[in-house]
């Protein structure tokens, strides 16, 4: 049977394993003559170019099934250098239901697209390679992004179309709003610094439900523009802060995290969306760090803390990736 490992070669592994031998890989170190491959011997992710195929074939392969097992001889030659790749920066907007994806699907649906695409994706080397692509920054789920950013490493370079290719093969939530060929350096995630985000929220008095609740979005007649004052007076009295404390519940723990330390610039106006009355438009931009961020929830708990306001969130976007 084609395309699956043969009964010689696992008992030849059999045989390495109780030695506490290794095998080499395939890609880089010759055949193995498992039996998986289709001759010529190759990797549909990563091909290797014909110069390491044409020499796996005639070094590795060393006959039919039920040979003497012997695995090819090894020498002690320098590890092969890896293949030059090409490395891609995409540009794209995550809108509509795709906001409710998690951060590994929209990596798994990233890598099909670039694959529909006709893009061979690099690997990276070890005993588990993994396909060369990653996102700038996990997307809190619920929340859109305007412009986020993928990094991703292809074998060979692309034919000229393959930006509208890309962008034809990627699902209907994510929106391909450019890509670009760049220079080797750091990777994406090492350079990002922060993140800026708007967050659309309702504001009311705390407890102002009974009676006036019809008048006015504070539930006792007060209007947008005495809750815009106090929101502005809040904002304020979080940048002059030297720390915000503010407590953050996840997976059943409590902890208290200094929110001021991350909070680069702050701002509060009324919101431009005529359908949703007394709605505001909360701006910030927040430091990344190895150590944590300022999420957009957390943001607007130390801002319902410093105006004594109920705030709830209505809609959140992540709007531009800060790198360095």
């Amino acid at each position: 049977m084609d395309g699956v490992p043969t009964a010689g070669f696992l008992w030849r592994e059999w045989e390495k394993a109780r030695l506490a031998e290794t095998s080499g890989d395939c890609r880089w170190d010759g055949c193995e003559d498992c039996g998986a491959c289709i001759h010529p011997p190759g990797n549909d992710l990563a091909p290797p170019c014909a110069e390491i195929a044409a020499e796996g074939a005639l070094e590795g392969r060393s006959g039919p099934e039920g040979d003497s097992g012997a695995p090819p001889e090894r020498t002690t030659e320098e590890p092969r250098a890896r293949n030059p790749t090409y490395r891609y920066l995409a540009c794209f907007a995550v809108t509509g239901r795709g906001r409710f994806l998690g951060h590994l699907d929209r990596v798994e649906a990233f890598r099909r697209a670039v694959r529909r695409a006709g893009g061979h994706l690099a690997l990276s080397q070890g005993m588990r390679p993994k396909a060369l692509l990653s996102l700038a920054l996990p997307l809190g789920v619920g929340i859109e992004g305007l412009e986020e950013l993928c990094e991703f490493e292809l074998v060979e370079e692309p034919e000229g179309d393959f930006e509208a290719r890309l962008a034809r093969a990627l699902p209907g939530h994510i929106q391909l709003r450019g890509l670009t060929r760049c220079e080797k350096g750091p990777r994406l995630g090492t350079r990002v610094v922060a993140a800026a985000y708007q967050v659309t929220f309702t504001a009311s008095r705390q407890g102002g439900e009974g009676e006036g609740a019809d008048a006015g979005p504070s539930g006792q007649g007060e209007t947008p523009v005495d809750l815009e004052e106090t929101l502005t007076d809040g904002v304020r009295r979080l940048v002059e802060a030297s720390e915000w404390m503010v407590e953050d519940v996840h997976g059943g723990r409590t902890r208290s995290i200094e929110l001021r330390q991350y909070l680069q610039t702050l701002s509060v106006s009324r919101s431009l969306d005529g359908d949703r009355e007394g709605g505001f438009l909360l701006a910030f931009r927040a430091a990344v760090s190895p150590v944590g961020t300022a999420r957009p929830e957390l943001v607007l708990r130390a801002l319902g803390q410093a105006t004594g306001l109920s705030l709830k969130a209505v809609a959140v976007s992540r709007t531009h990736i800060h790198l360095k």
